[in-house]
């Protein structure tokens, strides 16, 4: 009977020694996430800033063309 104790105490404190290391590696791995997704936020903010510029030069540019069509138009009548 005593050896069976001494046995299960050995593993439980293996078992708990393992679970804080896993507690550990996995609260870095979230932090890493965590990292990576800010970088990937500011990316997607950089990319849509951009296209949202982008489209905005080109909706300047045809209402420019359209008003420059208008008066062309105007002068011929």
């Amino acid at each position: 009977m005593m050896m069976r104790r001494r046995r299960r105490k050995k593993n439980d404190k293996e078992e708990e020694e393992g679970k804080h290391t896993r507690r550990i590696f996995f609260i870095i791995k979230e932090e890493e996430e965590k990292k990576n997704e800010k970088v990937e936020e500011n990316e997607n903010t950089q990319e849509i800033g951009e296209e949202s510029v982008k489209y905005e030069e080109v909706r300047i540019e045809k209402d420019v063309n359209k008003i420059g069509k208008e008066k062309k138009k105007n002068k011929v009548d």
